[in-house]
């Protein structure tokens, strides 16, 4: 089982580190990462991801003209099981918005799993989010199930969608698993 994390966590685009943890460090473009703006909606929100540095930057304007309000990040699909896991850790900096980390599975079309954080303007951060954490949501509406299926984590991603019009750059740099 172990092994078979491992290979999973390098496919994402991680390399090990200490017992096999590590799901994502960014010196390299793999996976590739894409944004998703309200613009799938009408809305006229921007936002853009980029790899440089060994961080992976996602910065943009959130808009709510024409019915909009959010953008986000995703990293494209690849299968992983975290049954092995309790718990996924970051290390961001942030611009004092507030964000979402978001999990999608295979078994759950169209339901994203997600945990919101702050961040304070300018400073690293070490956040910790336990798998239990993650809350169902559709079209950023919560959901009552189904319940997140460790063993079938396709993609993690990023959403802001604070009812705000505003201004955000939000820096990665690892998400490990614990």
């Amino acid at each position: 089982m172990k092994k078979y994390v491992l290979a999973a966590l390098v496919a994402m685009g991680g390399t090990a580190m200490s017992a096999s943890s590590t799901l994502f460090e960014f010196g390299t473009a793999r996976p590739a990462w894409y944004v998703v703006n309200d613009g799938v909606m009408g809305g006229v929100s921007s936002s853009a991801v980029k790899i440089s540095g060994g961080l992976l930057e996602f910065s943009g304007r959130v808009s709510l003209d024409n019915g909009g309000g959010f953008a986000s990040v995703r990293s494209s699909a690849a299968q992983v099981d975290l049954s092995a896991f309790s718990s996924l850790k970051l290390r961001i900096r942030g611009d004092g918005v507030r964000y979402g980390f978001q999990l999608g599975t295979s078994s759950a079309r169209g339901v994203l799993y997600r945990a919101d954080f702050d961040t304070v303007k300018n400073e690293w951060l070490e956040l910790n989010f336990p798998l239990s954490a993650f809350k169902p949501t559709r079209f950023g509406r919560l959901l009552t199930g189904p319940a997140l299926d460790v063993a079938k984590l396709e993609q993690v991603g990023f959403i802001v969608a604070n009812g705000r019009a505003e201004e955000f750059r939000l820096e990665l740099d690892w998400i490990r698993a614990f």
